[in-house]
């Protein structure tokens, strides 16, 4: 019965998708699944996101961003190198896994999310959820 419940778990984390990161300054395309959301979708496609604005500088911008991502124990850091950042959020119950990546632009002053589960069809909102709650966080004085 472990063994079974070990396999569930492992098998909802799945492996990292081999499209994270930046090419051509901007992230892959959601794919044609309600599991994921993006500030270079188009505006009024339902996987768009707004970008977040950068109101101080980029170094502040990406030090503000980090250190909320470190604070909540369902995100770990698995890269940061230069202005992006990718991270995955993994949910307490059933341990699903969704990839979180953050593009820092100095010349637009935005940081472009994307946020996509790695597994199933639709997330029912999550994906959203996580990142205005970091909009929301990065947007507060106390960072």
């Amino acid at each position: 019965m472990k063994f079974l419940l070990l396999l569930i778990l492992v098998s909802c984390q799945g492996v990292p998708p081999q499209h994270l990161g930046v090419k051509n300054n901007q992230f892959q395309p959601c794919p044609d699944k309600p599991n994921c959301v993006s500030s270079f979708s188009k505006q009024g496609e339902k996987s768009y996101i707004e970008p977040i604005k950068i109101i101080s500088n980029v170094e502040r911008a990406k030090e503000k961003i980090t250190k909320i991502l470190q604070k909540n124990k369902s995100v770990t850091i698995r890269k940061i190198e230069n202005n992006y950042i990718w991270a995955e959020y993994e949910s307490a119950i059933f341990r699903f896994v969704d990839d979180m990546e953050f593009l820092i632009s100095e010349k637009d002053a935005l940081i472009h999310l994307k946020s996509a589960s790695r597994k199933g069809y639709s997330d029912l909102g999550k994906n959203k959820e996580h990142i205005e709650e970091i909009r929301f966080k990065f947007y507060q004085n106390d960072f």
